[in-house]
C-alpha cells in the first residue's frame, strides 16, 4: 500500500471548517481541505508531538459539488515498526559537457602509416546516451564529422555545426566553441544523459573521478572529469530532476492514486473521479515518508503484517511546519521516543536530587 497526503500550506495542522482550530481529535469530520491531524489511537486531544503509542492521520478533503467529504484516514500508523525519513526539495540540474578537444596534430598517430598524407582527413565522433530509457525508446545518438582542419578551434566549429542541425524534440543539445572547447547544453533542464567518444575522439574516453558539489544534506554528485591523456578533457555536469517541486509532487501523486482508488486513469485529468488529480501548489515541499507495518489482532485468520509507505508532502514555510516536523522526526521512530523519555528522565531526576 502506498499513500500521499498533500497538505495545504495555508491550512496545514489542524485547521477547522471554516476557520479555527481542531480540538477534538475523536471528530475528524471538520478538518479543513488540505489541512492534516494527528493522534493516538483513543485520545481526545490531538498530538503536538511524539506519539507513545500507535496513532492515526486525517487530511481534509474538497467538496464534492456541494457536499462535504470525510476526511482521508490512515487508521493506525504501528510506531514500533515505523521508520521516517525526510526529503527536502533540491532544484533541477542542466547536462552539460565541456570537452577540450585534442590537436589535430596528436590524432594523426592514430590513422594508418599506409594511409597519411600531407593533410589527412580525420574523423571525430560523439556519442550522445539517454538514461532512464523505457523499452522501445530509442536511447542513442550519434554526431561524427570528417575534416582536414588543422587546429582544434576548425574541429570545434565542424562539430557544433553538426550537433545544431541534429537539434530535435528528440536530440535536445544545442553547443557552442571557443578556441577548441566545446560546449554541449542539454535543452531540457533535468534530462540525464552520458556521452562517449570515438574515431579520433576516443582518447577522452576514460574512467569518471566524480566530484561533489554543495554542502551538507543537499551535497550530490554532479560531474565527472575524464581525460588520460593529458591536456584533453571532458567535464560533465550530470542532469537532475528537481525534487519536491509541483511536477515532482504531481508525479508522485499520479503514482499513489491507486491507493486512494483511483485505478481507472488513462491520464491525468482524463478520470470518473471527482477531485483528481489532486491539487498541488507551485511551491516547493518537504516529503517525509513513513514506512510501518500494522500487526493482526488474534482473532483474525491472517497474521501477515504488511510494510505501507505514507508520503506526507509539506509545503516548505506551511503553517506550524516545525510542528509537523515535531510529529514526523526522522529516523527510527522508537529510538526517537526512547531518547525522549530517557532525557525527561534525566531531567527529572536531577530536579529530585536537587530537591
Amino acid at each position: 500500500m502506498k499513500q500521499l497526503l498533500i497538505v495545504n500550506s495555508a491550512k496545514a495542522l489542524n485547521a477547522k471548517k471554516p476557520s479555527g482550530t481542531l480540538s477534538d481529535a475523536k471528530d475528524f469530520s471538520t478538518l479543513d481541505n488540505g489541512a492534516i491531524a494527528f493522534a493516538e489511537l483513543g485520545s481526545a486531544s490531538l498530538m503536538s508531538g511524539l506519539a507513545t503509542k500507535n496513532f492515526c492521520i486525517a487530511l481534509g478533503r474538497p467538496k464534492v459539488g456541494s457536499n462535504d467529504q470525510l476526511p482521508f484516514l490512515i487508521p493506525e500508523v504501528d510506531i514500533r515498526t515505523l521508520s521516517i525519513v525526510k526529503s527536502a526539495p533540491v532544484a533541477a540540474a542542466t547536462f552539460q559537457a565541456v570537452v577540450t578537444l585534442p590537436d589535430p596534430e596528436d590524432v594523426v598517430e592514430l590513422i594508418p602509416t599506409t594511409s597519411r598524407v600531407i593533410s589527412p582527413i580525420a574523423e571525430y565522433g560523439i556519442v550522445f546516451i539517454k538514461k532512464g530509457a523505457v523499452p522501445h525508446e530509442r536511447n542513442t545518438y550519434s554526431v561524427q564529422v570528417a575534416t582536414q582542419a588543422a587546429t582544434a578551434t576548425l574541429v570545434g566549429d565542424k562539430l557544433v555545426a553538426a550537433i545544431k542541425a541534429k537539434t530535435s524534440e528528440n536530440f535536445p543539445f544545442t553547443a557552442s566553441n571557443s578556441s577548441g572547447v566545446i560546449t554541449i547544453t542539454c535543452l531540457n533542464a533535468g534530462e540525464d544523459w552520458d556521452i562517449k567518444f570515438f574515431d579520433c575522439l576516443e582518447v577522452l574516453n576514460g574512467a569518471p573521478a566524480y566530484t561533489k558539489t554543495g554542502s551538507g544534506a543537499a551535497a550530490m554528485v554532479t560531474g565527472y572529469k575524464i581525460g588520460p591523456n593529458g591536456s584533453e578533457t571532458v567535464v560533465v555536469t550530470l542532469g537532475r530532476k528537481a525534487i519536491g517541486d509541483k511536477a515532482d509532487i504531481q508525479d508522485l501523486a499520479s503514482r499513489c492514486a491507486a491507493g486512494k482508488g483511483f485505478t481507472d486513469v488513462y491520464r491525468d485529468g482524463d478520470t470518473i473521479y471527482p477531485n483528481y488529480p489532486e491539487t498541488v501548489e507551485d511551491t516547493t515541499y518537504n516529503v517525509y515518508t513513513l514506512r510501518f507495518r500494522v500487526g493482526r489482532d488474534s482473532a483474525k485468520t491472517r497474521d501477515e503484517r504488511v510494510w505501507q509507505i505514507v508520503h506526507v508532502a509539506v509545503p516548505v514555510g506551511a503553517t506550524a511546519a516545525s510542528a509537523i516536523a515535531a510529529i514526523l522526526p526522522e529516523g527510527n521512530y522508537m529510538d526517537n521516543v526512547t531518547a525522549s523519555n530517557t532525557a525527561a528522565a534525566i531531567e527529572e531526576a536531577a530536579e529530585e536530587g536537587g530537591e
